[in-house]
């Protein structure tokens, strides 16, 4: 009986989703990595975690299909776009955010309904920012 419940807990994954994203920084080049992890796949809330410039962040994303509030303000600010957008089909609009070693990053999305994969940007409390893609 115990043999047959570890093989069945190695056969479930970790968890239901999991995702990792890009985050490049747009001064220095530098490339970080985000790991996405939730029951989603394109929608829906879990946590995120990452290390930026050394520093240890864990928080949370929240993805909602055609999402609208205050959603925006930093990825048309980053230069990344003009404010302005085409419609894509099964868009999904996300935020995150994710803070630990006196460090705090604030990211906006937008993700396909279809294939999971998208772009957005991301702020840091020193108003850096950083590309997001995934």
């Amino acid at each position: 009986m115990k043999f047959s419940a570890l093989v069945v807990a190695a056969l479930v994954p970790a968890c239901a989703y999991c995702a990792k994203a890009r985050l490049y920084d747009m001064k220095s080049g530098d490339v970080f990595t985000a790991n996405f992890s939730g029951k989603w796949r394109g929608t829906g809330h879990g946590k995120i975690s990452l290390t930026l410039h050394g520093k240890k962040l864990a928080g949370e994303y929240a993805t909602v299909p055609n999402g609208t509030s205050s959603w925006g303000s930093i990825y048309s600010s980053s230069g990344f776009a003009s404010g302005s957008a085409t419609a894509i089909s099964a868009r999904q609009r996300g935020s995150a955010i994710a803070s630990g070693d006196g460090e705090v990053l604030e990211c906006e999305y937008i993700v396909s309904g279809f294939s999971s994969h998208g772009s957005g940007a991301c702020r840091d409390k020193e108003g850096n920012f950083y590309k997001l893609m995934f």
